[in-house]
């Protein structure tokens, strides 16, 4: 909860910046002004197909067709969307028309290969401030299934070494006008290419537990009082 709270702080986001959250899904931004998703009924690709949470304003988009003028956004966050695109250069160069600065948080090579999920569809690494895009191949993907999902449910230590050591899983990529990025095509034979096992216009919604309610309300509130505090939109 404390992340939650001060994530923002770190990206050094004005009072006056108007934040847009791109694949807001069902945790959002706390600090996101405006919400967009472009699957409101579906959650498939979401954590345990957590339904979305829509308590600010909220818009219905594709990340690769954003419905903003240019530059009209201060500060574009996104998390763990990306990797679900099969061409994300083309929402990279979204955020870049749309938007002046962000953050885009994605899941780095070694967790793709430990986790290895069936519905991301290329995979990134950071090599000399740049991000580098490669599409996910029968021979690179995770080869575990669901083994490091249920040790990292189950087991608090490997949870808590995870959670410690993000910098190993997560790829944290702040980028100011300009987004750098390569896409580094595979000469794999057509037959290794990676097919997607699932798609997000499945309509899978898993209802929330009670505790699950009172902590979506609660992380509403508390953003609902930062933006108050901290935003003037």
């Amino acid at each position: 909860m404390l992340d939650y709270l001060c994530k923002w702080i770190k990206y050094k986001i004005k009072r006056h910046e108007l934040v847009l959250e791109i694949g807001s899904g069902n945790n959002p931004f706390i600090r996101s002004n405006i919400l967009c998703d472009k699957f409101p009924f579906s959650s498939y690709e979401r954590a345990a197909h957590s339904q979305i949470v829509i308590d600010r304003p909220f818009v219905v988009a594709d990340a690769v067709s954003l419905p903003f003028k240019d530059k009209s956004i201060d500060f574009v966050y996104s998390a763990d969307l990306a990797e679900h695109l099969e061409q994300p250069q083309l929402f990279f160069q979204e955020c870049m028309r749309v938007g002046r600065r962000g953050v885009l948080l994605l899941p780095s090579m070694l967790a793709e290969q430990l986790f290895g999920w069936d519905f991301h569809a290329v995979m990134f690494s950071l090599e000399n401030d740049k991000l580098i895009i490669r599409p996910k191949t029968n021979s690179n993907r995770g080869r575990f299934g669901n083994l490091f999902h249920e040790i990292n449910a189950r087991d608090r230590h490997f949870s808590t070494f995870v959670r410690k050591r993000s910098n190993l899983f997560r790829i944290e990529y702040q980028w100011q006008d300009t987004i750098n990025y390569d896409y580094q095509s595979t000469t794999t034979d057509i037959n290794d290419l990676w097919s997607r096992q699932s798609s997000a216009e499945h309509e899978i919604n898993a209802a929330p537990s009670s505790w699950q309610v009172i902590k979506r309300t609660i992380k509403s509130l508390l953003s609902l009082l930062v933006r108050k505090l901290f935003s003037r939109y």
